[in-house]
């Protein structure tokens, strides 16, 4: 956690994946127990959030304590990043309702629609600069398995694809070879 290692970091703007896609790429999410529902983690491919019952007074709360911190320069914005962090996992009502069986999320009086809604549009006023985030460490890790997994992904790929040029190939110099006896 040191500043040395958050000066390396580089984040893309597009650092967190929904959860549709951590999911197929396989990260597992988890609920978390936790004082503070802000309290994130993630170990060993597992995304540790702890749970949050979305109503109307949950959404006020974010609400106001967002447009709080929006307006004090200096302070960790604590809300403002867990809001972008959601903000990032939730960009559909299929992404909620993920959450909601994994048991991270509960709705009271709202459908996956209104909470996607909640976040995405509380995401796009609120600016998350990860290397002052306190969920730095998180994202990084997140987006370090999820472009690794690809990577890994398309390294079999590409070996799956050249074993069967491979193949066509000797069959191809087999066939050439039988049609000349």
């Amino acid at each position: 956690n040191s500043i040395a290692e958050r000066e390396k970091y580089r984040p893309s703007t597009h650092s967190l994946q929904c959860v549709t896609q951590l999911r197929r790429s396989g990260i597992k999410i988890k609920p978390r127990k936790a004082e503070s529902f802000l309290d994130i983690k993630y170990e060993k491919q597992v995304l540790q959030i702890p749970s949050i019952t979305t109503n109307d007074i949950t959404s006020t709360v974010l609400i106001n304590c967002v447009a709080l911190e929006q307006c004090q320069e200096r302070n960790i914005k604590y809300f403002s990043n867990y809001v972008s962090f959601m903000c990032c996992l939730i960009s559909q009502p299929r992404d909620v309702a993920l959450l909601g069986l994994d048991g991270v999320i509960t709705n009271f009086s709202q459908d996956d629609q209104h909470v996607a809604d909640l976040f995405n549009d509380l995401g796009k006023n609120t600016a998350l600069n990860v290397r002052e985030s306190y969920l730095w460490k998180v994202l990084h890790d997140v987006g370090a398995y999820y472009s690794s997994c690809w990577a890994s992904m398309i390294l079999f790929s590409a070996f799956v694809l050249l074993m069967l040029t491979t193949v066509q190939s000797v069959m191809s110099v087999l066939s050439y070879l039988h049609d000349l006896k």
